[in-house]
C-alpha cells in the first residue's frame, strides 16, 4: 500500500494495491486448491485427518462450499493456505472457491490502509515534528479525515458482506 499510495495518491493507490493484493492472493489460493485436488490429494487428506477443525470444514464445505469459504476468508486467524489445500480434496467447485475470495475485500482494504499509512506513524515517532515531509497540520488533518472515511466504509462493507453470507 505504501508504494502505490506514493505513486497514485491515497484513494487510487489504496484501490490499486487492494486489487493487486486480492488478485495475487486469489491466484495463490487457487494454485493451492488445484495442487490439493490433483497432485497432493492423499497427502493432504492424511494430514487433514489429524485436525478435527479441518474435518468440520470438510463436511460443511461439501454442503455449503461458497458460504463456508466466504466466512473463512473473513477470519484472519485460520491459516487459509492450508485450508485451500484441504478444500481441494473436497467436492467444492473451484469457481465457487475463487469467487468467495471477494468477501475478503474488507480485510484487504484494512491491510492496505495500514500499509499505506504506517509511514506516518514511523516518521512522527522518529522526528516528533508537527509537519511530516513538508505537509502542514491542516493537510495532515485532511488526509486523516479521508482515511477515517476509508475505515468507516470498510467497516460498513464488512457488515454488509457478513449479512449477505449468513
Amino acid at each position: 500500500g505504501y508504494i502505490y499510495r506514493g505513486v497514485y495518491g491515497w484513494k487510487m493507490g489504496i484501490f490499486i494495491s487492494t486489487a493487486v493484493s486480492m488478485l495475487g492472493s486469489c491466484l495463490g489460493a487457487v494454485i493451492c486448491f488445484l495442487l490439493g485436488r490433483y497432485l497432493m490429494r492423499e497427502t493432504v487428506q492424511q494430514w487433514a485427518r489429524k485436525y478435527p477443525l479441518f474435518d468440520a470444514i470438510n463436511i460443511a464445505s461439501k454442503e455449503q462450499g461458497f458460504k463456508i469459504m466466504a466466512m473463512l476468508y473473513l477470519t484472519p486467524v485460520i491459516p487459509l493456505g492450508l485450508v485451500s489445500y484441504m478444500c481441494g480434496t473436497t467436492s467444492m467447485n473451484v469457481y465457487a472457491f475463487a469467487f468467495a475470495k471477494i468477501f475478503a475485500l474488507p480485510l484487504y482494504l484494512i491491510y492496505t490502509f495500514m500499509g499505506a499509512s504506517a509511514h506516518s506513524f514511523v516518521k512522527r515517532g522518529a522526528k516528533g515534528e508537527e509537519s511530516i515531509g513538508g505537509i502542514s497540520a491542516s493537510d495532515q488533518a485532511k488526509q486523516l479525515e479521508e482515511n477515517q472515511t476509508l475505515l468507516v466504509s470498510g467497516l460498513i462493507l464488512s457488515i454488509v458482506m457478513m449479512s449477505l453470507i449468513t
